[in-house]
């Protein structure tokens, strides 16, 4: 539980009012993991209490929430990352406060808590370490891997799998907290029939957002060499610079483009340069997100920004040689609106594909 207290002077009585959360991470994309963050509200020495309000203040310090009430003090007060007008926020970090009013028109305030709001995955890195070095006699070969993960909220846990040539898991470590720069396993662990193995990295960032590496296939056996030499330094651990680009749907499918919309010509514009970063630089990897206006139906919804998603993944490994498992795709359906469907312009800014591109940074 994190608490983050104001000097006393600002609140006068300390105990009066106090918040607190268990967990002060929320990523508000309907997955059922954090998608709200809860409030636990205490009242200390505060008689008859007339109302009282939540505030959520954005990183400007302007009030973007409140939940307001009489004189029936809730015990839990929940946030689902909206302002009052229904909108999803951006990501960053909140400020959350809580305010009594007694019937004498006394005020009692909380000391503030910060709130992180996360919608994006960690940006993951997973890359194999050389191994050449020589041989020796008894000493098994051990596969060396580096990892990195970024993220806004911090990392809560992360998942490694080995698999074999069959797709079936031979080994897996699961673990808390940060991500080791570093991990290794001894070949002689691994069955010898196995195969070529491939490793798949996941990483759970606070707020609850999974990231997954791109598979990477792992080394053959060496024969060690005629003459001893020494190997190189291990390589250090891959950094990845993340870019955003928001697309409109109009702009590569058209007006109010149906399910079966083909790419427009101009597409090549937008869409181009993207392609071109991931057939160009070793390591690159994309996450297309679908995002469409509400429709008749959740499903609807879900299967329309899927198809959008799917037909940019299209583009990107078929028409211009992307790796496969360099793409990512997810519909996101109209979970994530960043305007008013309400109005057609709002629509049209919800309807959209997101570009999440993971590239290289220089040593």
């Amino acid at each position: 539980m994190f608490l983050w207290h104001s000097p006393l002077s600002a609140f006068g009585d300390k105990e009066s009012v106090v918040l607190s959360a268990d967990s002060l991470y929320l990523s508000p994309n309907k997955d059922g993991i954090q998608d709200s963050v809860v409030f636990n509200v205490k009242t200390r020495k505060i008689k008859k209490i007339a109302s009282w309000k939540l505030k959520i203040q954005d990183p400007a310090g302007t009030a973007q929430k409140n939940i307001s009430g009489g004189e029936d003090m809730p015990m839990e007060v929940s946030w689902d990352g909206r302002d009052d007008a229904g909108r999803l926020q951006p990501e960053g970090a909140y400020e959350a406060s809580f305010t009594v009013w007694d019937r004498k028109g006394g005020a009692f305030d909380s000391p503030p808590l910060a709130v992180v709001l996360d919608l994006s995955p960690p940006a993951i890195s997973l890359t194999e370490q050389a191994d050449d070095a020589p041989a020796t006699a008894g000493q098994p070969r051990e596969f060396r891997l580096n990892f990195s993960a970024v993220d806004l909220s911090g990392l809560a846990g992360w998942t490694i799998k080995i698999k074999d040539e069959k797709s079936k898991t031979v080994r897996t470590e699961i673990s808390t907290g940060s991500l080791p720069a570093a991990w290794s396993f001894p070949a002689n662990d691994i069955p010898a029939d196995a195969g070529r193995l491939y490793a798949l990295l996941s990483v759970r960032d606070r707020a609850g957002n999974l990231g997954v590496s791109p598979v990477l296939a792992l080394g053959g056996q060496k024969p060690a060499p005629k003459e001893k030499t020494p190997g190189p330094a291990p390589a250090a651990p891959a950094r990845l610079l993340q870019m955003t680009s928001i697309i409109s749907l109009a702009d590569v499918f058209g007006e109010n483009a149906s399910s079966d919309a083909p790419l427009l010509p101009q597409a090549e514009v937008l869409l181009g340069p993207i392609a071109d970063a991931l057939t160009r630089y070793k390591g690159a990897a994309a996450n297309v997100l679908g995002h469409v206006d509400p429709q008749t139906s959740e499903k609807d919804e879900k299967a329309l920004s899927s198809y959008f998603a799917w037909r940019i993944y299209s583009y990107l490994v078929r028409q211009k040689g992307a790796d496969k498992n360099a793409v990512s795709v997810k519909g996101m359906g109209a979970d994530i609106p960043i305007a008013d469907n309400r109005t057609p312009r709002g629509r049209s800014l919800n309807r959209r594909i997101e570009i999440q591109l993971f590239l290289p940074a220089a040593p």
